[in-house]
């Protein structure tokens, strides 16, 4: 397909500890990841929202948020028929951004721009706030705010070409599929 993803996560360091350690997670299902289209940096640094579907049974979904419906979230995979016990729910990453003028004083210390204040130099800088939500069709399951200023979904691309101001990406094989046709085709 041309894409695959990693995950960035965070869990603890054993059962007994409350330190955190982060984590490499492997995506297994690249399909069910969406990650802004305009983003176009190799780390998805830039990205401003991702989203990721899974299916969990309604049980499951009943043990983990007895007060909601169990309605599926409604992507492409969702129209499909599905076994009536299960619900695809997404999880919805998004950036939030702030501007903010910060001063560097005399002594060197920086602050936030005061009124009235004298500063050595201004700058503004965006600040960025990762929101996380769990979502099923009709509620917001969880919200929580994520540490660092990146959408832990790493994209991981085949190769990369730009053809008139757009991206085209290929996977390992794509350019040799006609040559093994054409063996498979002589061969038989």
């Amino acid at each position: 397909s041309s894409i695959g993803f990693i995950r960035v996560d965070r869990g603890y360091i054993d059962d007994e500890s409350f330190e955190q350690e982060l984590r490499i997670c492997r995506v297994t299902n690249p399909a069910a990841v969406y990650i802004d289209p305009d983003s176009i940096e190799p780390d998805g640094s830039d990205a401003k929202f991702a989203f990721v579907f899974d299916e969990i049974t309604q049980a499951d979904f009943k043990e983990r948020w007895p007060e909601e419906n169990p309605l599926s979230f409604a992507d492409e995979e969702s129209q499909k028929p599905k076994p009536e016990d299960m619900v695809v729910i997404a999880e919805y990453f998004y950036i939030e951004e702030t501007e903010e003028e910060y001063g560097l004083l005399e002594d060197g210390k920086k602050e936030k721009v005061t009124k009235g204040k004298k500063y050595k130099t201004k700058r503004k800088i965006i600040k960025r706030v990762v929101h996380h939500c769990k979502l099923s069709g009709d509620a917001i399951l969880e919200s929580t705010i994520l540490p660092g200023k990146y959408i832990p979904i790493v994209p991981v691309y085949g190769e990369e070409a730009w053809e008139n101001g757009k991206r085209k990406l290929f996977s390992l094989i794509r350019k040799s599929k006609s040559a093994q046709r054409m063996y498979n085709l002589w061969k038989s």
